[in-house]
């Protein structure tokens, strides 16, 4: 989705660990200038990557 010089993207990153495959919904923010990316900042959810790292015996500690 755009809106004038910013654009979001949705995605899922896939990580793996001790074998196991973890996935990581994110959003992300980009503000283009003159056709290059001036900003970029990934949003995702801190929980959902512990829950997934503890599931597979990874510690996380926030």
């Amino acid at each position: 989705m755009t809106s004038g010089d910013t654009v979001t993207h949705e995605r899922v990153d896939h990580f793996t660990m001790r074998g196991t495959e973890i996935s990581v919904p994110c959003a992300a923010v980009f503000v283009v200038r003159e056709d290059r990316i001036a900003l970029w900042r990934d949003y995702f959810d801190m929980n959902t990557v512990i829950k997934q790292m503890t599931a597979v015996g990874v510690g996380a500690h926030a």
